[in-house]
């Protein structure tokens, strides 16, 4: 998975995604955190799946590329929904989802 948000700050753009899933149930169970520059999602439901999301200031926006991810066996078979629906929360943000 590959973004690109006119959003240049990873802190501010945790804090966007955070406000754009208040009041769906995945609120309740995602975390999102900065670290070193990444953005580091987890879900914590019947196990802990972790994203890390590596991010570099490019024409003035922010891209977003997932670099690495450990799934719980739980959550696998929703994988593919849960990134659906991130895309679509980028799309809400003004950003745009890039070929991989």
């Amino acid at each position: 998975m590959r973004f690109m948000l006119p959003e240049k700050d990873p802190e501010a753009v945790c804090r966007m995604v955070a406000e754009k899933i208040r009041g769906h149930e995945l609120h309740r169970h995602l975390s999102l955190n900065t670290e070193n520059g990444r953005i580091i999602a987890r879900v914590r439901r019947l196990g802990t799946s972790t994203m890390v999301f590596d991010t570099r200031r490019v024409n003035g926006g922010l891209e977003i590329r997932l670099q690495k991810q450990k799934i719980a066996l739980a959550h696998r078979p929703f994988l593919r929904e849960f990134e659906g629906r991130f895309c679509e929360v980028v799309r809400s943000m003004g950003g745009d989802v890039l070929e991989s």
